[in-house]
């Protein structure tokens, strides 16, 4: 079949997207994600958050409460729009920064922040992050990657 979906582990998909929505709306804390849903009116539990990013069940209906718990748009947790890595966190880091209008707001906190996200980086991820603090400190603009087409099967 030409045009079927990749197959993909749906639960290691939710959990590395929920990772990558913590990670960049949250800086990292789950204990900001749990305090932001609570002064939306929705209780989670910080144990739970670390199951769900670990090994606990995290099935069709749990993802749709989170979805709704965070204010993620319906489906996000299951969307497939390109891999969750941390480049791709990263990049996602990099762009808020670009959209920022004063770039003399960024303070010694986020020096370190960029530290310590590229030490967390796995080597191989490194040289690109680098370029992209190049292009940033250099005013390039940084353009989002878009995902590469599907390779055309049928062709073949």
């Amino acid at each position: 079949m030409p045009n079927s979906p990749p197959i993909v582990d749906i639960v290691a998909h939710r959990r590395a997207r929920l990772r990558l929505w913590i990670d960049t709306h949250f800086n990292t804390s789950q204990s900001a994600f749990i305090a932001d849903c609570a002064l939306h009116g929705h209780e989670l539990n910080q144990g739970e958050i670390s199951g769900l990013l670990k090994k606990k069940s995290f099935g069709e209906k749990r993802a749709r409460s989170l979805e709704i718990s965070a204010r993620m748009s319906p489906g996000w947790l299951d969307r497939l729009a390109e891999p969750v890595t941390s480049a791709t966190v990263l990049q996602s880091k990099v762009t808020s920064i670009n959209a920022s209008e004063n770039r003399a707001d960024l303070d010694d906190a986020n020096t370190l922040e960029a530290i310590e996200i590229m030490r967390s980086l796995p080597l191989a991820d490194r040289r690109g992050a680098v370029t992209m603090l190049k292009m940033y400190a250099q005013n390039v603009p940084v353009k989002p990657k878009q995902p590469s087409p599907a390779p055309d099967t049928a062709a073949a």
